[in-house]
């Protein structure tokens, strides 16, 4: 997406009905500002180490970084809120890999998906931070996969590269964009959310008709919001008036078995009675 494009999408995105407020527009001020970006590096408290992200911004949205990539990443480097070391994490609609390289580093095992034609730049962004991640010492790993959300097909060849078993928790940033990809972004979190495995979702609100989503979403897993990070200040040309909110999708059953479970374990009182 050349100048012109991308001043072309906001006039259309400030003109829509179905844009909520004006974040829309701004943050494709953000997405102008960085057109004229390559590198980013980024520092992590918990590691005391940093690593860089190379971004393509002409080859479209999924080669640039995005607030609520950011958001996850501080999220994620704080271990009172989660727990990643020693994990192993599928990342969804991985994009330049931000998150993924960062769960690396803070120790999990990472396996880091997206669609075919975004791989070839993932896949330079986990090469470059592969020392990266060594250096911290705390045994994380990165791995890169194609995955297209509601193809089976393809999940099954992610837990056959796992060696089977499976993931502990799947993360994500900005997936709630395009509505037509709502639906197979669910079946695929069928496939991977459930029992004990969680999913844990960096969102920033932009349209009216992401609430589609959530309401289908609420059907088949408890949702909960986390954590919500303050809006960037509204003076700089990134700003908007909407802050990132990290939300914790479980399973919706998994509190009808604990309930079970504590009842099944309850110690039962027999009362005896004697005849007057």
């Amino acid at each position: 997406m050349d100048v012109e494009d991308a001043a072309d999408l906001s006039m259309r995105l400030f003109f829509d009905d179905e844009v909520e407020t004006a974040e829309a527009f701004e943050d494709d001020s953000s997405m102008m500002r960085v057109l004229r970006e390559e590198q980013e590096e980024h520092h992590l408290r918990t590691t005391k180490s940093c690593f860089t992200i190379r971004q393509l911004p002409s080859e479209g949205l999924s080669f640039q970084l995005w607030p609520a990539a950011s958001a996850l990443v501080s999220f994620l480097d704080d271990d009172a809120k989660v727990v990643v070391k020693g994990k192993r994490i599928l990342e969804l609609g991985s994009g330049t890999g931000m998150v993924g390289v960062a769960a690396a580093m803070l120790g999990a095992h990472v396996t880091m998906t997206d669609l075919p034609h975004v791989l070839p730049n993932l896949s330079f962004n986990a090469d470059a931070n592969q020392r990266a991640v060594e250096v911290t010492g705390r045994g994380g790993s990165l791995h890169v996969q194609p995955l297209t959300w509601g193809h089976d097909h393809d999940c099954h060849l992610l837990l056959q590269a796992g060696g089977g078993g499976g993931f502990d928790m799947v993360l994500g940033s900005d997936l709630v964009y395009h509505d037509h990809l709502f639906d197979p972004l669910l079946r695929t979190l069928q496939f991977f959310v459930k029992e004990e495995v969680q999913f844990v979702m960096a969102h920033l609100k932009r349209w009216k008709k992401e609430a589609a989503f959530f309401k289908k979403a609420k059907k088949l897993w408890d949702i909960d919001p986390l954590f919500t990070y303050p809006p960037l200040s509204s003076s700089s040309s990134s700003g908007s008036r909407t802050g990132v909110t990290i939300h914790r999708f479980t399973d919706a059953r998994k509190k009808g078995r604990t309930a079970q479970q504590h009842q099944h374990n309850k110690p039962t009182t027999t009362i005896s009675s004697t005849s007057p």
